[in-house]
């Protein structure tokens, strides 16, 4: 009898463990001829704080969002309520999750088995 209940055990356990793990990571590219204030909302799962402020400068690329759960579609993966917001002395721009997920899907940068980067370009809002 206990020999049975150690092999259940164990099979409930590797069933649970086995399961394919993925780690999406969202970069942010400033390609506008100017430093951008971004805030960030509900962009990691991770343990970081889900209000994060700071600058980019032009050119340079930052990361936007880390997600580790079981699913690697862009969708699923993605936070409720992930939204970033770009400020300039002249414009303003929030960008929901829907926006963000359909910018991100035609920019798929790079993909290993249990690893997916994106990147977003701010182009659209330089313009």
């Amino acid at each position: 009898m206990t020999r049975w209940l150690i092999v259940v055990v164990l099979l409930l356990t590797t069933g649970c463990t086995a399961q394919n793990r993925c780690f999406t990571r969202i970069e942010i590219y400033n390609s506008c001829p100017f430093p951008l204030h971004t805030t960030l909302e509900n962009h990691s799962n991770l343990g970081d704080e889900n209000h994060k402020s700071f600058d980019i400068a032009s050119g340079a690329t930052v990361l936007g969002g880390e997600i580790y759960g079981i699913n690697c579609d862009l969708n699923r993966s993605v936070l409720d309520g992930y939204k970033i917001t770009f400020d300039t002395n002249t414009a303003h721009k929030e960008m929901n999750r829907s926006e963000i997920v359909g910018k991100l899907i035609s920019n798929h940068q790079k993909s290993t088995r249990d690893s997916r980067y994106w990147l977003l370009d701010t182009g659209d809002f330089c313009r």
